[in-house]
C-alpha cells in the first residue's frame, strides 16, 4: 500500500511550487511591475504597519536568530555523527532539521513575493521604455551646472550663525518632510503613495559602519533602518528617502538613489534640497571627470591636443612640460567648471563635523580588534562586489544615467 504524504511534506511541496512559480513569473517584467504596483503595497505595507510599533528592529534580531540556528544545526550535525545509534538523538535531529527546512522554505517564499518579483521589474517600474544611453559632453556639463546651481541656491537659504555654527534639523524633524517629498513625487512614481514606516536606528551601527553600510531595508519585516554613524545632516535625508524607496518596492539601488535625489530636490525645505544636490554631486562628479577624459581623448585623436608618449612619465622633464602644456590647452577648450560656493563648503564641513562628533562620542570595540575588523571588512568587500556584479548598471552609481535621462530636454 502506497504511503500517503504527511501534511508537513505537502506544505513543503506547495511552498516550493509557489517559489518556483514566482521565479518563473519573475521572467515577465510586465507582471513584476504589476505586482510591484498592486500586490507589494498590500504585503509590505501590512508588515510595515505591524513592525512600526515595535521599539526595536525585528529584522536585525531575526538575522541574529538565523545565525544562531545555523550554528546549532552545525553542532547538532556533528553530535549526530557520534550519537547516531541513539534513537532519541536521531528523533530529535529529524525534528530539528525538518523545522529548519520549513523555516527556510517559508523565508524563501516571503522573499520571493515581497522582494524578488518587484526587484525583477523594469527601471522605476515604468516599463521597457526606449531610454537614451549616449549623451554629449555638453549635455553632461549642463546637468552638472544644474546640480551646482541647486546646491548653491539651497545653501543660501540655510542660516549660518555669526560664529560659523549651523543648526541643522534633527532626524525626527526631517522625517515628515522626507515622507511629504516622496509622496509629492508619486505623480511620476505611483508606488510612493500611502504609508511609510519610521526609519529606525540600528542596534548594530558599529558593525554596519565597518561594513560601509549606511542603511538597510528588510522586506520580510517591512522595516527600514539607518546606522547612527551615517546621519550627517547633508546625507541623512537622502539615506532615509533611499531606504523608504526600497520599502515602496523600488529595489534597484539606482532607482532608489534617483527617487531620493529628485524627490528631495523638489522640497520646499532647503536642508532637504541641499542634501539631494550634495548626493547628486557625489555621484555625478566621477562621471563628469570620465566625460572630460573622453573628450580630451577625442581632441587628441583629432590633433587638437598633443599626444602623450607611450612611455610617459612625469619624472621626465620633457614629458612633464608636454603634460602641463596639454592640460593648459584642454582647460582653455573646456567650458568653465561649475562653481561651488564657499557657503556650500562651509555647510558640508559643519555637517561632517557633526557626524564625526557622534562617532567620537562612542567607544568602538571593533577598532580594538584588528583581526575581527579585517574579517568584517573582507566579508563586506565580497558582499559589495557580489552586489555590483548582480546589479551592474542598476547599482548605486547608475543614478547618473537616470538623471541624464530624466533631465533630457528639461534644462
Amino acid at each position: 500500500m502506497k504511503k500517503k504524504l504527511s501534511v508537513y511534506w505537502k506544505l513543503i511541496l506547495v511552498f516550493a511550487a509557489l517559489i518556483l512559480t514566482g521565479a518563473a513569473l519573475s521572467l515577465l517584467p510586465a507582471f513584476c511591475d504589476w505586482w510591484g504596483d498592486h500586490v507589494h503595497p498590500v504585503l509590505e505595507g501590512g508588515l510595515g504597519r505591524l513592525t512600526a510599533r515595535i521599539p526595536f528592529i525585528l529584522g536585525e534580531w531575526l538575522i541574529v536568530l538565523a545565525i544562531l540556528l545555523c550554528l546549532l544545526s552545525l553542532i547538532f550535525l556533528i553530535l549526530l555523527l557520534f550519537l547516531r545509534k541513539k534513537q532519541g538523538c536521531r528523533r530529535f535531529a529529524r525534528g530539528w532539521y525538518k523545522s529548519m527546512l520549513m523555516i527556510l522554505v517559508c523565508v524563501g517564499l516571503l522573499y520571493t513575493v515581497i522582494w524578488f518579483i518587484p526587484f525583477c521589474g523594469t527601471v522605476l517600474g515604468q516599463g521597457n521604455k526606449d531610454r537614451r544611453r549616449d549623451f554629449s559632453f555638453d549635455e553632461v556639463h549642463k546637468v552638472y551646472c544644474w546640480i551646482a546651481e541647486g546646491i548653491n541656491t539651497a545653501a543660501e537659504e540655510i542660516p549660518i550663525a555669526e560664529d560659523g555654527t549651523v543648526s541643522f534639523p534633527t532626524v525626527e524633524e526631517n522625517r515628515p518632510k522626507i515622507v511629504a517629498a516622496l509622496r509629492d513625487f508619486s505623480s511620476e512614481c505611483p508606488r510612493l503613495t500611502g504609508f511609510y514606516p519610521p526609519v529606525k536606528t540600528s542596534f548594530f551601527s558599529e558593525l554596519l559602519d565597518h561594513m560601509r553600510i549606511g542603511g538597510v531595508t528588510f522586506p520580510m519585516t517591512g522595516e527600514a533602518l539607518h546606522s547612527k554613524y551615517s546621519l550627517e545632516p547633508h546625507y541623512q535625508p537622502v539615506l532615509d528617502a533611499h531606504e523608504l524607496s526600497h520599502f515602496k518596492g523600488y529595489y534597484n539601488e539606482s532607482d532608489a538613489n534617483f527617487i531620493a535625489q529628485i524627490a528631495l530636490s523638489r522640497s520646499e525645505d532647503p536642508y532637504l534640497r541641499f542634501a539631494a544636490f550634495a548626493d547628486m554631486m557625489n555621484y555625478f562628479e566621477t562621471d563628469y571627470q570620465e566625460a572630460v577624459s573622453e573628450l580630451e581623448a577625442q581632441w587628441e585623436q583629432e590633433g587638437k591636443l598633443p599626444r602623450l608618449p607611450a612611455d610617459f612619465s612625469l619624472k621626465n622633464p620633457e614629458h612633464k612640460a608636454l603634460f602641463l602644456e596639454r592640460a593648459e590647452q584642454a582647460e582653455a577648450m573646456l567650458p568653465q567648471r561649475p562653481y561651488i560656493s564657499e557657503r556650500v563648503i562651509h555647510l558640508m564641513d559643519a555637517s561632517w563635523n557633526m557626524g564625526q562628533a557622534v562617532y567620537d562620542a562612542d567607544s568602538h570595540p571593533l577598532d580594538e580588534m584588528p583581526a575581527v575588523s579585517e574579517i568584517v571588512s573582507d566579508v563586506a568587500d565580497v558582499g559589495w562586489d557580489t552586489q555590483a556584479a548582480v546589479l551592474q548598471e542598476h547599482s548605486y552609481d547608475g543614478v547618473t544615467l537616470l538623471l541624464l535621462q530624466y533631465l533630457d530636454g528639461k534644462l
